[in-house]
This record gives structure tokens, sequence and C-alpha cells, in this order.
């Protein structure tokens, strides 16, 4: 999944920067700085597009950058357990891609981490309002993960309503994976509503290895973490579907069980390893 950023300096073009992911884990940036022409001020030169390579933490966040030869061009400075930077910029800063706990983009001009949902600020470990989920979202509507070095929350949308009604707890090494995903839940909103369903119900769950060591212990097909594209693209087609063949107060029973069907069928895909997987790692589902 690529990102494309612009940067602007005084009204002047400084740098473009690609940032391509793996679900919510940079795997590389490509950065290509622009300096103005001395001679002739109203045009750009632009230097040679350079490749770094990331290494990232299990929450999916940048740790060090390198570059093709393997030399460390960057380091994510010292900072507390909720994200607070404790020092300095760190080496080449121009070179810091920006992006803190899964997910979460830093605004440099308010100092907030921008989580697509609602902004988190790191001081305080908290985000600044409500989970647009409700009391749905846990008792804390205002709350970020219980622990930062192994959970993660994307998108602002914490799945720890799933994760207690499936049986998980905090440091299980586990990961509630919503089978029909919360993006394709949502794009469908009016549709599951209608029918009565719960995004964050039981059948539509299953604690999933939240790394490969831990799925190698557990002996399990596949493991879960970060964002999933091939897999909600596979998903959200076969709602479609579904969508397609109901008919609003005639065979609403009939659709829930198409609905179900297709949460125990997506349950085995996974169970047995046969859901859709990463491009780049083989045993995440993708």
């Amino acid at each position: 999944m690529p990102a494309k950023i612009r940067e602007y300096q005084h009204g002047r073009l400084k740098m473009i920067r690609h940032l391509v992911f793996d679900g919510w884990e940079l795997v590389a940036q490509q950065t290509q700085q622009f300096t103005l022409n001395l001679d002739n001020r109203v045009e750009l030169m632009a230097g040679e597009v350079q490749t770094q390579y990331a290494v990232s933490a299990p929450t999916g966040e940048p740790l060090a950058l390198f570059d093709p030869a393997g030399k460390r061009v960057w380091r994510r400075p010292k900072q507390s357990l909720y994200g607070l930077r404790l020092s300095g910029h760190g080496e080449n800063p121009q070179l810091d891609p920006g992006l803190r706990f899964a997910g979460q983009l830093f605004d440099e001009e308010s100092g907030l981490f921008y989580n697509r949902f609602r902004y988190y600020l790191p001081e305080a470990a908290c985000y600044l309002s409500p989970d647009p989920l409700g009391l749905a979202g846990g008792v804390n509507p205002y709350s970020y993960v219980h622990n930062p070095t192994g959970w993660i929350d994307p998108l602002g949308l914490s799945s720890t309503v799933l994760n207690s009604r499936i049986g998980g707890f905090v440091g299980d090494g586990l990961e509630a994976h919503h089978l029909i995903p919360e993006e394709i839940w949502k794009k469908n909103q009016s549709f599951f509503d209608a029918l009565g369903m719960d995004m964050d119900g039981k059948g539509n769950g299953r604690l999933m290895a939240g790394s490969e060591s831990k799925r190698i212990q557990l002996n399990d097909a596949l493991y879960h973490r970060g964002s999933h594209p091939q897999y909600s693209s596979y998903v959200g087609s076969r709602i479609e579907r579904i969508k397609y063949k109901w008919k609003p107060g005639i065979n609403d029973d009939a659709t829930i069980k198409r609905v179900e069907k297709l949460q125990s069928k997506l349950n085995a895909k996974i169970r047995e390893g046969d859901a859709p997987r990463s491009k780049t790692k083989c045993s995440k589902i993708g």
C-alpha cells in the first residue's frame, strides 16, 4: 500500500516522500528533495530519489531506516511508553517518516498524532475526542490500548469489545480479528443495522496470533497484525453479492443466514491457511 506526501516550506516544494506499507507496517521510504536554482530562482532543482528500508516494532512503529548499503540513516529518538519523544529529533530528522504507532501520522504544527478518526495526545496517552463507537468502544471512550507494546489501534477504533467477547485478555499475544472487517462493516452499516447484526458479536470474531513467533507457538496457519487489504477486498465482494439478493423485509432471515455462512467460511479459511495472505509475509493474513 503506497502513500505519497508532498512537503512545502515557504510556499515552495521541499520534498516528495513515498511510503510503502505492508498493512500498517512501513516497509520502505523513498525521498526526493528539491532546492532552489540559484541561477533561476523561479525554478526548483530536483535531487536524486533515495530509498531507505525500515525496521519496525511489533506494533508497526518505525524504529530505524537503512540505505541500500545497509547503513543506518535514521533512528527513532527515545520516547515514553505511550509515544512521547524524550529527546531531540535524532539523526537526519529530515528522513523521519512522521509515523508513530500503527495508523498514526505526526502533525508537526499541532504536535498531535492523526489517527484517521481522531487525534491522539502522547503527553496524556489518550485521544482528544471520544470513540465514535460510543460505549461500544470500551468503558473509557478516550483511552488508547491497554498495552502499546503489544496492542495497536490503527483506526482509533479499538477492538476491545470484540476481544473480551471472544475470550481475549491483555498480554495473551493474540489479536481480535473481525471476520467481516470494520471498514467493510461500516461501509455497509445500514445493511447490517437493518438485519440487527452486531459487528462485535461473537460470530464475527476470531482470536489470532499477533505475531509470527506466536503463530509458530500455537501451530496456526496465519497470524494477524495491522490491516489486510486483500482479505478485506475479498470479503467486501462477498458482502456485495449477499446484498444484491437481499429484499428488505422479505428475505431478512435468509440474508442473515447467508452472512453467518460467510462468517463460518471465513473462519475456516483462516484456520486452514486458505485466506488471502500478505504479499510480503506468506504467513500473515493479507
